[in-house]
């Protein structure tokens, strides 16, 4: 290696420049990693890295030489431009022919050049030839722009998932390690990229480049298509009652999610995160105003509105875009890079989310967001569901608060009455909530955090878009004055406003109400559904999770409006619970359990003077044991429940007679009866 490190610093035909790197540099690369030498790598990286240095005479400011291989770099990468561009199958995606040695080269050359070289000269003293600085410029642009051409995506790796199942196992394969050498090339082109701009901003504006905002917005949206969110605090959040099972769940999936994108990886995300720092310090110095990546995204609105029009289109157009996962991924990406690190505090100026996608908004841009995670959520691909799933789940954890996230999904009714005609599919037939319901209705995996996540977003829709309890008499017992024709006209008005507020009040209330009649109907339907075998597993988990759901937030928000649902939820949670094994069910049987205990809660009057107390009684009695059984807290409770209740009207007795009447047969279990005696019949 030390002979190729001589023979390096000796090279003095910089017009040969081209040919050497191609062909004598490369060799010297892969005979070098051939024996695996991490040393000898080293050595070799770090001679070529100071390859500018050795043919400017010991002169600072001589760049030609930095000039012959910033053209051989221009060439090399025209080459695989045009190639790439006149390809008729992208599938031939020139950037996997690349010899991996030769772009690493490429690499420590520019870095070298950025860091060893281009850094000592004085730019602001003129000690530059006026022409050799612009040709310095205009081929630093000019490769930039091609580098940033590179980054395109070829067609095979959008789809490969989608095309697994048309082709054989060995193409799917095949496609996969050639996803593999995309990325191991791609990884080098971001870095090359990085160099550009790091340079530029860290080292007190050494060229001034003027690079054109359309290249700028090229690689900006290149940056969304690679970059990756590792976050699995979103999930994990969902439910801080999730065990330690439901939190694996959770990291798998998000993992899962990470290898699906075939076109990236951490290691390329993380220096996508890196450029858009120094993206966005391009920007700040280019125009004073934009301080942050917000004003950025404020001041960019046109072009980024133009770029996802398509996702949002109110056509049939998914076959345009549904097999574009990274066009797809890069909007989700633009929505999570809004929160911002400083928008982690509670304070509400800091919260860019709010501001870019409301307050800030025009209409027309709000309305384009909804209509594009509302085309996610209708698309058929259930891939592309969760990617709007996300996407919600993700402004409802970082808008500041429940009101900011109600305001974002709800455009304003004044608005939209003026804008009826044109507009109407946007209030009526474009409804995130009623799709949100629709899909968990008629969901189909059997995967638990999908349905969970699912289920999770849409009861909080709900208790946010149609809040019921509203601490409000009137809305329960509506209590309309009668206007009497001898008052005169200013209490006639007064009373006809509060009359209007009234009604208003009663009809909102209505409104919102039935959108928990439909959850409540939708659980009966599911509790009764005689499943297909196929089937089975499905609902079961649908079950379980839309009852911990019901349990958790909707019963304790319906409160005495439970009653009016007890007579079809008693019978459905009593014959699942027959039904259920106690070993394999062990979760479902709690469920069920806690919701006969929710219900008791709020319909006891009703219960106790129907035969469904001894009904939910006589079914809850094998489940007792005193072997420290999961079940017998929330049987005691729901016993304590019963009992307190009859005693409350005078019918203790009844409650006595349900356990002593043979016919009962409660006595069969003798823990059960046993506990009856201790507790309840002193």
């Amino acid at each position: 290696m030390n002979t190729f490190v001589d023979e390096i610093k000796n090279f003095k035909d910089h017009k040969n420049i081209y040919s050497y790197i191609e062909k004598q540099l490369v060799y010297f690369y892969h005979l070098s990693s051939q024996h695996n030498d991490k040393d000898s790598k080293n050595l070799l990286k770090d001679s070529v890295e100071s390859i500018s240095l050795i043919c400017d005479d010991n002169d600072d400011n001589d760049v030609s030489f930095s000039i012959s291989i910033l053209n051989s770099f221009k060439t090399f990468l025209i080459n695989k431009v045009e190639v790439n561009e006149n390809s008729n199958e992208n599938s031939n995606n020139q950037l996997l022919s690349i010899d991996l040695g030769l772009l690493n080269i490429y690499k420590w050359i520019i870095t070298g050049l950025f860091n060893k070289k281009l850094v000592k000269i004085n730019y602001h003293k003129n000690q530059i030839n006026s022409s050799q600085f612009s040709q310095l410029r205009e081929l630093i642009e000019k490769v930039l722009i091609l580098s940033i051409k590179l980054l395109d995506i070829p067609e095979f790796l959008k789809t490969i998932e989608e095309q697994k199942q048309f082709n054989d196992e060995k193409e799917y394969i095949d496609n996969i390690k050639r996803s593999n050498l995309f990325r191991d090339r791609i990884i080098i082109i971001f870095e090359i990229i990085f160099q550009f701009f790091n340079s530029e901003i860290d080292k007190n504006i050494i060229l001034n480049l003027e690079i054109k905002n359309t290249s700028l917005n090229q690689l900006f949206y290149r940056i969304l298509e690679y970059k990756i969110i590792n976050d699995n605090n979103n999930n994990n959040n969902n439910n801080n009652n999730n065990n330690n099972n439901d939190n694996d769940s959770n990291n798998n999936n998000n993992n899962s999610d990470i290898i699906s994108k075939h076109w990236t990886n951490l290691e390329i995300s993380n220096i996508c995160n890196q450029l858009l720092i120094k993206f966005q310090l391009y920007y700040s110095r280019k125009y004073e105003f934009i301080t942050n990546l917000l004003e950025y995204y404020k001041w960019s609105r046109t072009t980024t509105e133009i770029h996802f029009k398509l996702l949002g289109s109110l056509e049939d157009n998914e076959n345009r875009w549904k097999y574009n996962s990274p066009y797809i991924h890069s909007f989700q990406m633009f929505i999570q890079s809004l929160k911002t690190p400083s928008s982690s505090s509670s304070s509400s100026s800091d919260d860019h989310l709010f501001e870019y996608l409301y307050t800030s908004s025009p209409i027309q841009s709000h309305r384009l967001i909804l209509s594009i995670i509302f085309n996610l959520l209708d698309c058929t691909s259930n891939d592309i569901k969760f990617i709007g799933i996300d996407i919600l789940n993700y402004l409802k954890l970082n808008f500041n608060n429940n009101n900011h996230f109600k305001s974002f999904l709800v455009i304003d009714n004044n608005i939209n009455n003026n804008n009826n005609k044109n507009n109407n599919n946007n209030n009526n037939n474009r409804d995130i909530y009623i799709k949100l319901f629709d899909i968990f209705k008629l969901f189909e995996s059997i995967n638990q955090n999908d349905v969970f996540k699912c289920a999770h977003l849409l009861f909080d829709l709900l208790l946010i878009l149609y809040p019921i309890n509203l601490n409000n008499n009137n809305l329960i017992h509506p209590n309309i004055k009668i206007i009497s024709q001898n008052n005169n006209n200013n209490n006639n008005n007064n009373n006809n406003n509060n009359n209007n507020n009234n009604l208003k009040e009663i009809t909102i209330f209505n409104n919102n109400f039935r959108k928990y009649q439909d959850i409540i109907m939708l659980l009966i339907s599911i509790l009764v559904n005689q499943q297909q075998q196929d089937q089975k597993e499905i609902e079961s988990i649908k079950k379980l999770i839309i009852l911990k759901e019901c349990n958790n937030r909707i019963f304790k928000e319906l409160g005495l409006h439970c009653i009016q649902f007890f007579n079809l939820l008693i019978p459905s949670l009593l014959e699942n619970l027959e039904n259920c094994s106690i070993k394999s069910d062990q979760l479902l049987i709690l469920e069920i359990l806690n919701s006969l205990d929710e219900i008791i809660n709020y319909c006891w009057l009703r219960i106790i003077n129907s035969n469904y107390s001894i009904d939910i009684i006589k079914s809850i009695s094998p489940l007792y044991n005193n072997n420290n059984n999961v079940y017998n807290n929330i049987i005691i409770s729901i016993l304590d429940r019963l009992s307190f209740s009859f005693k409350k009207l005078n019918k203790f007795d009844k409650f006595i007679n349900i356990f002593n009447n043979n016919e009962n047969n409660l006595k069969n279990n003798i823990d059960f009866f046993n506990l009856f005696i201790e507790k309840y019949n002193k």
